[in-house]
Formats: C-alpha cells, sequence, structure tokens
C-alpha cells in the first residue's frame, strides 16, 4: 500500500491531499456534533483572553492527581524542557518517569505522535464505579508528556485520585499519568493530543 502511495502522479497527490482535507474536516464535524455551537462566538472569544488548563502529576506514592486546574491568559500555557522534562509541578512530586502501560501507543524515544481520536458514549452510567487499575476501565500510562486539547463534546477524566469533566476548548497536559477517558453524554467526544516522549 505505501509504495503504491509513494509512486502516484502529482495530480493524484492533489486529489488524494483535497479528498484528505474534505474528508478531516467533515469528520470533525461529525465527530464533535454539535462543535461550532460549543466554541464561542468570535465576540465571546474577544472578550475571554483565558483558556482552562489542566494539568496533571504522579504523586509520592505514584498515584494519578491533579495538580492544577484554573484559568490562565492564552499565549504560551505551559512548556516542559530537556532539564525539566516533567515541566513544572507540585515541588513534591516525584521526578522519575513511571512505567507504561501501553508501549504501542509511546513514540520512540527522542519522537512524538498525535493523535485525533474520538470517544463514543461510555459503556459505563455516570456514577457507576470505575476500576482505576492499569489495564482496566480504559485506565493507562504512557511514557509521555501528553498535549490534549478537547475539541467538542465533553469527557470526564479518570486520574487514580480525583476526576474532572472537561469540554471544548479545555486542555488537559498529562504528565505520565494514569487516566481514563468517559463519555457520558450522547454526542461522541473529539479531541487532538500530541504525545511527547519523555
Amino acid at each position: 500500500m505505501f509504495t503504491k502511495d509513494l509512486s502516484l502522479e502529482a495530480g493524484d497527490v492533489m486529489d488524494r491531499r483535497t479528498a484528505l482535507q474534505h474528508s478531516l474536516l467533515g469528520g470533525l464535524a461529525l465527530a464533535g456534533a454539535g462543535l461550532v455551537s460549543s466554541l464561542p462566538t468570535a465576540a465571546a472569544a474577544a472578550e475571554s483572553d483565558k483558556v482552562r488548563l489542566i494539568v496533571t502529576g504522579n504523586n509520592a506514592d505514584g498515584k494519578s492527581y491533579i495538580v492544577k486546574d484554573e484559568l490562565v491568559p492564552r499565549g504560551v500555557i505551559w512548556s516542559h524542557t530537556a532539564e525539566m522534562t516533567m515541566g513544572p509541578g507540585a515541588p513534591t512530586d516525584p521526578k522519575t518517569i513511571l512505567p507504561t502501560s501501553m508501549p504501542a501507543l509511546d513514540p520512540t524515544p527522542g519522537g512524538a505522535r498525535c493523535l485525533y481520536t474520538s470517544f463514543p458514549q461510555s459503556k459505563k452510567q455516570k456514577g457507576e464505579p470505575i476500576d482505576r487499575t492499569l489495564g482496566k476501565d480504559g485506565f493507562h500510562r504512557t511514557f509521555t508528556i501528553d498535549y490534549t486539547f478537547i475539541l467538542g463534546g465533553e469527557v470526564t477524566m479518570f486520574l487514580d485520585i480525583g476526576q474532572t469533566d472537561v469540554k471544548a476548548g479545555d486542555v488537559v497536559i498529562q504528565r505520565n499519568t494514569a487516566h481514563a477517558w468517559h463519555n457520558y453524554s450522547a454526542t461522541p467526544t473529539s479531541l487532538v493530543a500530541l504525545l511527547v516522549r519523555v
């Protein structure tokens, strides 16, 4: 399949590129049904210069929790460096990287992976207990810092300790933390996640 794609003529590449763009735009509209109405209007966006930022971390016992959940000014809202691999967290957070539970999802060392995905309605009912064991009820952890942008709908993010509802426009920074996503609405939730290997 890849050999065939590489040997396409220039006209074919443009046709496929155009088709892919239409497909992605259509996918956004379908996967995030109600996406347009859930995004702020130009006037509302001009009035609000802040975005909701949720940052997760691991405590001294290796349990994931919410380090920060606040409205922050637009611009550079979070970063990590080679010297501070996990980025800024709570002063008591360990600096060690915890093992992955999904090696197939991890980028190679020094690499990154960008995922566009959609969550259908959860098989669990809201309020029903969630098994927060790795490998159960969607709980997983990767060797990555995940920059997650909620595009449409809403979804509940579960951690070892606590949970929170996130919606279109929110940004979640997962810092090598065990977590799961459950959508309790009838509308699919769409998001983009950039996984950066640490």
